[in-house]
């Protein structure tokens, strides 16, 4: 039997989320929605959390994952000096929004995809688990993005530890992708946003 904790999007049991943030935190899968799309998020400090994504996915290793993270100011602190402030000015500019931003880390030598979900379950989660967390929509690999628990295969339900339902997204599509990185931002993937808006 599939547990499923169901909460109100506006006024989320806050016992629901400790719990959702603390299995995060150490080393559990959760699934919990976003604005967007729902997301399966793991501990990115925990390899083996971050493989049994891939598993449960049936996704290409060569596929990273992009962070989800509760706020700007808990980014800067985890990003230090690897972003410059001309990719900061994009972030303070496109945040809150539906997007995902990718920028190169100075220090890491890397591209890396960041997303703060405007969703207050989300939000809330992601703060509760006090850790980058890394996430991806919740479905095997090249199915439709879910925007409900509802509609979520209940073979991938069975895999996950925690599972957090609020009802329908909002947007009921994936976030727009955005490369910062460069002179000008570049849209890798439309979605809810549109970069004219």
């Amino acid at each position: 039997m599939i547990k499923i904790n169901k909460v109100d999007s506006n006024n989320p049991d806050l016992t629901v989320l400790k719990e959702g943030g603390r299995i995060l935190k150490e080393g559990g899968v959760v699934v919990f929605p976003t604005e967007t799309v729902y997301g399966i998020g793991a501990n990115s400090k925990i390899e083996s959390a971050i493989d049994r994504i891939y598993k449960i996915k049936n996704r290409p290793k060569d596929k990273p994952f992009s962070y989800h993270l509760h706020s700007l100011e808990f980014f800067y602190d985890f990003a230090g000096k690897g972003i410059d402030e001309k990719q900061k000015k994009w972030f303070n500019k496109l945040i809150p929004n539906p997007v995902t931003l990718v920028y190169y880390d100075t220090l890491l030598k890397t591209k890396i995809g960041v997303r703060f979900p405007e969703n207050k379950v989300a939000k809330l989660l992601l703060k509760e688990a006090s850790c980058p967390v890394v996430a991806t929509s919740a479905n095997f690999s090249g199915e439709i993005s879910p925007e409900s628990v509802d509609v979520m295969d209940e073979k991938f339900l069975t895999c996950v530890d925690f599972i957090i339902d609020s009802g329908k997204t909002e947007n009921k599509t994936d976030s727009t992708v955005i490369d910062i990185s460069g002179v000008k931002p570049i849209i890798l993937r439309q979605g809810a946003y549109k970069l004219c808006d």
